[in-house]
């Protein structure tokens, strides 16, 4: 087994030890040769209110909690998220660069079984890597030691999860005003590897960024620091290709990670230099690639958990309950197949990416579909969402049949979506939410979705073809 220290460094065990049980407490000052955080009063107010008339007036109203341990502040990395995201994919990759990490969570359980065991062990492709010397800092109950690590960090890394990201842009903003107080002009980047809902336009050419409230989050919170993240701060997207989860779902020492040879693409544009990290991949043209993992990965992940999650018959008993298994039942992987053929060439063809990347592409997914034990019901959820016109589904149909291929099996994966839609969500008067209380019956919910939701035709080739599929799998699926 590979063993990475994740925090200790060129540190000798024994003065890391005692580094970790000094931790006292005084204002961040960056030292001289820059590489240090030291605890000294180093801001005259009223001078740096002169020189900096466009700050606003500043309080320093409380005292940054600091550990003595974090040396090398010029080659730290602080990962938001000690989830199986943080610490199982992108943990290996950072620490394994040579970077020393501290990752900060809100959950006590998980930090205390971490801190008691002071390492845990990831399997990537069959391989075991164990991550050691383990930096964790509860973000929920000591707010300030979290920012100051985000104050001396290099790069900032979120994987706190889609629900709660915006969580992280008051800590943020907190620590981006240190650094411009303390004059740490170095660039930091924040990467965002967060599966974040996007809007793209008819074409697929152009995103909406799904970034654009937390960044206006983070200038609310501490105006002052507009111009100095506009210099300063790269703020990025990533894209996660691999799932990650706990093994058994509940042993949190060990995780394992679908794929291997892992590459995160991150958002060139919006990055301030190089991340320093090989797997995170700065590339251009950044739509493309999150269109092609919606219209391709996230299609056909979804395809297959619908259909799985529809499958019942009385020669095999109960619905498969991972990926892999549904995976295992004929019908499902010749569906899957087909699908993955009818969306690749409309792929390659619009966005103009290379054949030999494409086949590569479908390796990927390949590998990961037969393998990686996904749970259906987790891939899934929120089932309005990810029938939406725009979303993996119907936006692959639709770009199918603008190249003129016929999404049929495509189509059943609609069908078996909108039928979970149909088992799973209740009546809310927000359309949002849930059915309107006005519709009751299945037929009348499901031409609700076609129209409201996914923006088909009932009377088109594509909704006749959704249509007869639904009514099969009605007809077989008690």
């Amino acid at each position: 087994m590979n063993t990475i220290s994740a925090y200790a460094g060129r540190l000798y065990p024994s003065v890391f030890r005692s580094c970790l049980k000094n931790r006292p407490s005084g204002d961040l000052w960056r030292s001289p040769g820059g590489m240090d955080l030291f605890l000294r009063r180093a801001i005259d107010l009223p001078q740096y209110r002169r020189e900096q008339p466009d700050v606003p007036d500043i309080v320093l109203d409380r005292v940054l909690s600091v550990d003595t341990g974090s040396l090398d502040a010029e080659n730290k990395v602080t990962i938001c998220g000690a989830g199986a995201i943080g610490r199982g994919l992108l943990a290996p990759l950072i620490a394994g660069a040579g970077f020393r990490l501290s990752f900060t969570d809100v959950s006590p359980a998980l930090i205390a079984a971490l801190r008691a065991s002071n390492s845990y062990e990831v399997n990537i492709g069959g391989e075991t890597v164990g991550i050691t010397d383990l930096h964790l800092i509860n973000s929920g109950t000591n707010p300030d030691e979290a920012v100051a690590e985000m104050v001396r960090s290099c790069m900032i890394c979120s994987a706190i999860g889609a629900k709660y990201y915006m969580s992280l842009a008051r800590p943020l903003a907190d620590a981006l005003y240190y650094r411009m107080l303390f004059r740490i002009n170095d660039p930091v980047n924040v990467v965002m590897l967060e599966n974040l809902p996007l809007v793209f336009d008819a074409g697929y050419r152009a995103m909406e960024d799904p970034l654009a409230a937390f960044k206006a989050k983070l200038v609310e919170h501490r105006p002052g620091i507009k111009n100095f993240i506009e210099n300063n701060v790269g703020i990025a997207m990533a894209i996660g290709n691999y799932p990650a989860g706990l093994q058994g779902g509940t042993d949190l020492l060990h995780i394992s990670v679908a794929g291997s040879g892992h590459i995160i693409p991150v958002d060139a544009a919006g990055l301030k230099g190089p991340t320093g990290v090989p797997q995170l991949a700065a590339v251009d043209n950044f739509v493309r690639q999150q269109a092609r993992k919606l219209l391709m990965f996230n299609m056909l992940h979804a395809l297959v958990a619908y259909l799985g999650l529809n499958y019942r018959t009385i020669t095999r008993g109960n619905r498969p309950a991972s990926v892999p298994q549904a995976m295992g039942f004929s019908d499902i992987r010749i569906i899957f197949e087909n699908a993955l053929d009818e969306i690749s060439g409309p792929v390659e063809k619009h966005f103009g990416f290379p054949a030999a990347e494409m086949e590569l592409y479908r390796s990927h997914i390949l590998n990961i579909f037969r393998t990686y034990p996904d749970l259906l019901d987790r891939v899934g959820a929120d089932p309005f969402r990810k029938l939406n016109r725009f979303d993996r589904l119907v936006g692959a149909a639709f770009l199918c049949a603008e190249y003129g291929v016929k999404p049929e099996a495509i189509a059943q994966g609609i069908a078996a979506g909108i039928r979970y839609a149909i088992e799973t969500v209740g009546t809310n008067p927000d359309p949002e939410k849930g059915f309107p209380p006005i519709i009751h019956s299945r037929i009348d919910k499901f031409f609700w979705i076609l129209d409201r939701k996914c923006r088909i035709e009932a009377h088109s080739a594509l909704g006749k073809s959704i249509l007869s599929s639904f009514t099969a799998l009605e007809a077989n699926c008690p």
